[in-house]
């Protein structure tokens, strides 16, 4: 690949790269997530409670949370902090608080995970404050550069808006909740408050991001052809309605006595069937053929997580439907599980080993071109290294989805040294990237 390529594919995709953040910034956020996915593992494979094969356990509300907040949303943070000022032509006012909260949100993350693992109250109230710190300070910047963005018709624009939207929303529920473990009153019917941060969580705010993402990243990295217009605004409308009648039905609930409010969880879980059509079927089909239509077949290591992500979206939409048509506990933990660890993981772990190298490329590099020779993207990294990231993933994938359906204490913990290799490999891969430094030129500014 020529050199130069990558800043000529950043033009034509109409990315405003002169007003990117700091390399430092993003590289902080994705270089936790591999570390708060080791503590996941060691999680797996030490406990006692065998946390992936109860839902209500502490245990696998601690592992939830380790890979949700600790993982998914750190890397989602990092990413929107980039993305805000770079598609959405918008800089993040007061950049520097990024590591406010960055810091908190570590904080935060290990406190409710270790409340919650040892029982401990007086752990949770600093780390319900630390996440809310950590919330605030990301939504405010970032939502008002979203706001203020002059892009705001374009439809990866409004998919970052709805998610950070989201983001409030289960930010708000999910501090509500805590408190509810931390020894006061549940705010109400636990199956519905539950029920309705799982939905804001996994179809508002990761969903609407990763759709809104798929629009700039794959046309601009794989050369697939763009979705159309219309249906963009379908899938981001079909989120949005959910968000809504989820909210709405939430809302009336609480206006209710106990016993009928708690009868609204069964109904109201149907509020998120637009939300699941757009992103666990719709989406992934778009995507899918865009991708068998892609200008370049060579193939791409990192474009492997995306198909295999895209299929376990389709596989997440069937259990969706017999999780509500059975009663089987663990037809809901695999939705649970290929949702975070298969879907979401799998789509976000393929990108950062394709946008990272390339945001190293072009604060490091890109500035050299025709001075002194420079390597492409694809020389940042060895070859190997995104191909064994996806043989250890999908290793995961199987032990964790069989231990949970064969309820094996064994499995549960063969997933974790598995996912323990897995986050060590994705470690040394952010670092390798994170410590590479561009040829020696006398007079050459560097990064």
């Amino acid at each position: 690949m020529n050199a130069a390529l990558p800043r000529q594919i950043a033009s034509r995709a109409g990315l405003r790269l002169d007003q990117a953040p700091p390399l430092s910034i993003p590289l902080r956020f994705f270089l936790s997530a591999p570390l708060f996915m080791l503590a996941g593992a060691a999680l797996l494979i030490g406990s006692p409670g065998d946390p992936a094969l109860s839902r209500y356990l502490f245990p696998t509300i601690a592992l939830t949370h380790l890979t949700t907040l600790g993982v998914l949303s750190m890397v989602m943070f990092g990413a929107l902090y980039q993305l805000t000022p770079v598609v959405a032509a918008s800089p993040v006012p007061r950049i520097g608080t990024a590591r406010l909260v960055h810091a908190t949100l570590c904080v935060g993350t290990l406190g409710l995970a270790s409340g919650l693992l040892l029982h401990q109250r007086h752990l949770l109230y600093p780390a319900i404050g630390a996440l809310g710190l950590a919330w605030f300070a990301f939504i405010v910047p970032v939502g008002l550069a979203l706001w203020r963005s002059p892009a705001g018709t374009e439809a990866t624009v409004k998919g970052m808006r709805l998610a950070v939207l989201c983001l409030g929303l289960v930010g708000a529920l999910g501090l509500w909740i805590a408190h509810g473990h931390a020894g006061l009153p549940f705010p109400g019917p636990r199956p519905l408050w539950m029920g309705v941060h799982l939905g804001l969580g996994l179809l508002g705010w990761v969903g609407s991001l990763i759709t809104a993402v798929s629009f700039q990243v794959l046309p601009m990295f794989y050369l697939t052809p763009p979705l159309s217009a219309a249906h963009q605004k379908t899938l981001l409308v079909a989120i949005a309605c959910s968000v809504v009648l989820a909210v709405l039905g939430l809302t009336a609930s609480a206006l209710l006595p106990a016993q009928p409010a708690a009868s609204v969880a069964r109904v109201l879980s149907y509020a998120w069937l637009p939300a699941a059509a757009s992103v666990w079927v719709a989406m992934p089909l778009l995507t899918l053929r865009a991708i068998a239509r892609r200008q370049r077949k060579r193939a791409d290591a990192s474009l492997r997580f995306w198909k295999a992500g895209l299929g376990c979206a389709l596989l997440c939409a069937g259990l969706s439907v017999a999780a509500v048509s059975r009663e089987d506990p663990r037809t809901e933990l695999l939705l649970g599980w290929f949702a975070i660890f298969g879907w979401a993981l799998l789509i976000m772990h393929g990108m950062l080993y394709r946008i990272v190298p390339f945001l190293v490329w072009f604060h490091r590099l890109s500035h050299l071109v025709g001075i002194v020779p420079v390597p492409s993207v694809g020389k940042l990294l060895p070859e190997a290294w995104p191909a064994l990231a996806f043989g250890l993933h999908l290793g995961v994938l199987a032990a964790g989805g069989c231990g949970i359906w064969l309820r094996s204490g064994l499995l549960v913990r063969i997933t974790g040294c598995l996912l323990a290799a897995l986050a060590l490999q994705l470690f040394r891969a952010l670092l390798h990237l994170a410590r590479y430094r561009a040829p020696t030129l006398a007079g050459a500014s560097q990064n």
